[in-house]
């Protein structure tokens, strides 16, 4: 059978007043719709889309879902956040992202008001918020820094704004508490997860607090484990992968039964992250398998060593991956962007970290940079900086 991607009769619509090529008019397609609804069938465990992965180790892939993973994730966010029909919700991050498009399915599912950034500017997205009354809004960590960067946010009116998710990628402690502060009256939100699953689990309010280096407990519906290189699950406190299991996750990977015998094992989503749950089950994120550092025997997580980083004043931005090394196998480089107008030197990033970190676990080599690779979603390529 011919599938979509296969299909020869692909139209090119498009919408607005720039027209390309041997394309479509919107407005003049729906002009000439039928008022009757097709007969078409839709069965919960047909296909309903392909989404593709962020690529941060790698190739993207393409992780397939039905109508029923879609069904059951947007009904899992829309419990554990407690969507209500008044929402106003502000799209920030590119509908392609995973986060975006769930929450896209759960605002038609609650028919709430959807306000659209074109491109992100932190003045625009104050001023949405005030003008549109924008109840909630999801960010990324690169975007949470603009924000807080902004020296003028007293002078817009965000007293709609309630609930605030960061997604993507860790979101610092520091970074939280500082939003935490300027925008007391916002439930702030980290949380974790991968395209593959839709979603994985949330942190939020005082827990943040209390938990500070934790992601959060499982959203509804979603069972995770950690497990060793067996897959054997391990107790709280040991540190293994993560893996999850529930309605939402992937069918597999478009055309890659390779990557899908890999990842897919009895339905339970193999991660490739590492992490471990405390007695209370917080789940704690320590690095991906592919990032892990392994120096003269010993484990080093890089996320530990850039989230020490980032508690110095002077920088703005940290990246660290492990080197070659004849003597130890490898070893810790750090990339290192400054804020602007300040200086720093490579003595002063290692005895800053001496301070907090075991002595194996300091970076050996520093490199600062004006910017570090990032994907469209403002997820850090590492696999670029191995290259360098």
């Amino acid at each position: 059978m011919e599938t979509f991607l296969e299909s020869k009769h692909l139209n090119l619509i498009s919408v607005g007043e720039k027209r390309y090529s041997d394309s479509i008019d919107y407005e003049g397609l729906m002009a000439t719709s039928m008022d009757s609804e097709l007969d078409i069938s839709v069965k919960e465990k047909d296909l309903r889309f392909i989404m593709y992965t962020s690529g941060t180790t790698g190739f993207p892939k393409g992780a397939m879902f039905t109508h029923r993973n879609n069904l059951w994730a947007a009904l899992s966010i829309i419990i554990t956040k407690k969507y209500d029909f008044n929402e106003v919700v502000l799209f920030v991050n590119p509908l392609y992202h995973m986060n975006s498009y769930i929450n896209v399915i759960a605002c038609i599912f609650m028919g709430n008001k959807m306000v659209l950034m074109k491109r992100f500017d932190p003045i625009q997205m104050m001023k949405l918020i005030e003008s549109e009354k924008v109840t909630m809004c999801s960010v990324v960590p690169t975007i949470s820094q603009r924000i807080l960067e902004i020296s003028k946010q007293d002078q817009f009116n965000t007293g709609s704004w309630r609930y605030c998710t960061s997604t993507g990628a860790p979101w610092p402690f520091e970074m939280k508490k500082a939003f935490m502060e300027i925008f007391p009256h916002v439930v702030m939100a980290d949380a974790y997860g991968a395209t593959e699953v839709f979603s994985g689990t949330l942190i939020q309010g005082s827990e943040i607090l209390k938990k500070p280096k934790s992601v959060g407990r499982p959203y509804v519906d979603t069972i995770i484990k950690i497990v060793d290189d067996q897959g054997t699950e391990l107790p709280p406190g040991q540190i293994g992968e993560i893996i999850f299991y529930g309605p939402h996750v992937t069918q597999g990977y478009y055309n890659d039964p390779g990557a899908t015998a890999e990842s897919l094992k009895d339905r339970w989503f193999y991660s490739g992250d590492l992490g471990y749950f405390d007695e209370d089950g917080y789940l704690y994120l320590l690095d991906r398998k592919k990032d892990l550092i392994i120096s003269g025997g010993e484990n080093i997580y890089s996320l530990e060593i850039e989230n020490v980083l980032l508690r110095n004043e002077k920088i703005l931005e940290a990246a660290v991956v492990g080197v070659p090394d004849d003597r130890w196998g490898e070893a810790v480089k750090a990339y290192i962007v400054l804020h602007p107008s300040v200086t720093m030197g490579k003595e002063e990033v290692i005895n800053f970290c001496q301070k907090y970190l075991a002595s194996y676990k300091k970076p050996r080599y520093v490199e600062f940079v004006d910017s570090l690779p990032k994907n469209s979603l403002g997820k850090i390529l590492k696999n670029k900086l191995r290259k360098l």
